[in-house]
């Protein structure tokens, strides 16, 4: 069927966001940067593929943030069997969305810079494109409606890469390659690393919940993930931020204490 050969890119820049609406003109151009839905996560609840023979709508088990500016999204492509994960920049212009991926589960992309036209509904977006390109070079549209998840903001939100990786204190010989979102109360994170001369790729998403029982501290609940041990973990983390705005995460492993540090991108 059509819709397991579309390609990763094009699935990536149809996952669309929110942001707070707050009136913005650009002095220099005229152009209007205001945002036509709040910073939050998001969760997909249909895509809809036309194309000149069919039309299919289907469900996945997907996220997405947007907050700082930036945007994530990750869910398993059962179609490649394969993780999907992404992120980047957000820019608002003339009621349009503008997203420009910096990574994905691969690595960095570059060059690359996507238009988005959504529409409110009373749940959240719907959002779609018209005359795609398969890789067979078949013309179809796309249409996906996301839901918003309750949560809320924090001082932890944001686009993060990390940069050290410490379990009992010292350094991992390995590294793993790792980008984080955190927003509205939910977060991804997705990672490569070799193993074997192989790439791994992996993701998972979750809840961001209030620790009643310990100050300083979240309750980190996983939804998703490629690791099918974590589904329904819920363990105590630790965030903060230092001085130079980096932040550090710290939990308690299966034997271990890990601790991790990220840098804003």
């Amino acid at each position: 069927m059509l819709i397991m050969r579309i390609p990763l890119v094009f699935i990536c820049i149809v996952l669309s966001a929110c942001y707070e609406t707050v009136q913005i003109l650009d002095p220099s151009s005229n152009i209007d940067t205001r945002a036509k839905f709040a910073d939050g996560a998001f969760l997909l609840s249909s895509v809809t593929v036309t194309t000149p023979s069919e039309t299919r709508t289907f469900a996945r088990q997907q996220i997405k943030i947007y907050a700082q500016q930036h945007f994530a999204y990750g869910f398993f492509n059962k179609s490649t069997n394969s993780v999907d994960a992404g992120a980047g920049k957000t820019e608002w212009r003339d009621s349009k969305l503008f997203e420009t991926p910096l990574v994905n589960h691969a690595g960095k992309v570059s060059s690359l810079r996507f238009e988005l036209d959504i529409q409110v509904n009373d749940q959240g977006f719907d959002q779609s494109i018209d005359n795609m390109r398969s890789e067979e070079g078949l013309s179809y549209d796309l249409k996906e409606t996301w839901q918003r998840l309750e949560g809320t903001g924090s001082d932890y939100d944001g686009l993060w890469q990390l940069r050290t990786h410490l379990i009992d204190g010292e350094q991992q010989v390995n590294p793993i390659n790792e980008v984080k979102m955190i927003g509205g109360g939910h977060y991804i994170w997705f990672h490569h690393y070799a193993l074997n001369d192989s790439q791994q790729s992996h993701f998972g998403y979750g809840e961001l919940r209030d620790n009643a029982t310990a100050k300083r501290s979240m309750l980190d609940v996983t939804l998703q993930s490629s690791y099918a041990e974590r589904l329904g973990q819920i363990k105590t983390v630790v965030l903060s931020l230092d001085e130079d705005d980096r932040l550090t995460e710290t939990f308690k492993g299966a034997t271990s204490m890990v601790t991790k540090t990220y840098f804003r991108l």
